[in-house]
């Protein structure tokens, strides 16, 4: 469904709600990929896929695995989140 999803928002389509739940079920149960994740990130704010996106799902991909990337692997990249 992200695959979908993406296309769509690039698009200037709206998903709808099931499409949004369904695609934020996948990235939470870890079922879409980094490169997907920051695809995603991007496709929602209208902007092309960057390194801010990438390092952003980056992260996310290895707090799923019990890992946290600091400020010293991600520079200036890091988000601090509480």
């Amino acid at each position: 469904m992200i695959k979908e999803a993406i296309v769509k928002i690039v698009d200037k389509q709206d998903l709808t709600y099931e499409e949004a739940y369904q695609v934020m079920n996948e990235i939470m149960n870890g079922e879409t990929s980094a490169t997907q994740n920051a695809a995603f990130l991007a496709a929602s704010k209208q902007e092309i896929t960057g390194m801010e996106h990438i390092m952003t799902a980056l992260q996310q991909e290895y707090e799923k695995s019990g890992k946290i990337l600091g400020k010293a692997e991600l520079q200036e990249y890091y988000i601090y989140k509480i």
